[in-house]
């Protein structure tokens, strides 16, 4: 014992043994997050954890849509709402099953995305609660795949927003 420190966390200790365990700042960036084409790639429980949410959201949706609201309130007829969230069902459990295939995918990557966006924008539509909490959840949706793989995808899922606000813009010039 060294004053009131052990003796192997004394700051002379086993100095050959620190240098070996220590890593160099190059490698725990390449650690932390690799990246394809510049886009972060996620590992496997990462992306079984979105899976997994997005599979729970559904249910969470479907709840909402078939008893939360009164019978009729909604936009759309209650068979239509379920069948799209059916095929979003399948469509992510496919994306699951493709992850375990194929680990680093962007093209799978940029389909769920647009499928997440899709089907925000067509549940915030069918709602008739204004505001609706989709238009939250679509929010939500669109910085966290932001933060998730970059700005560039996040660029990606913004500019069709950029472009209704472009839209919106240039008819009210024209009829104003």
């Amino acid at each position: 014992m060294i004053g009131n420190l052990p003796e192997r966390d004394a700051p002379d200790a086993a100095p050959e043994r620190r240098g070996i365990e220590r890593r160099h700042d190059s490698d725990r960036r390449t650690l932390i997050a690799r990246t394809i084409d510049g886009v972060r790639a996620p590992s496997y429980p990462e992306q079984r954890t979105q899976y997994v949410m997005r599979l729970v959201f559904a249910l969470i949706v479907f709840g909402y849509f078939n008893w939360a609201l009164p019978a009729g309130a909604s936009r759309l007829p209650t068979m239509v709402i379920d069948g799209v969230l059916g095929a979003f069902v399948l469509l992510h459990l496919a994306g699951w099953w493709h992850t375990r295939r194929v680990l680093q995918s962007p093209r799978r990557w940029r389909l769920t995305m647009w499928l997440d966006l899709i089907m925000t924008a067509a549940m915030s539509a069918a709602d008739p609660v204004v505001p609706s909490p989709g238009f939250l959840v679509f929010i939500v949706v669109l910085l966290g795949n932001g933060m998730r793989y970059g700005l560039r995808f996040f660029a990606e899922a913004a500019d069709p927003l950029r472009r209704v606000g472009d839209h919106d813009r240039s008819v009210g010039e024209d009829h104003g």
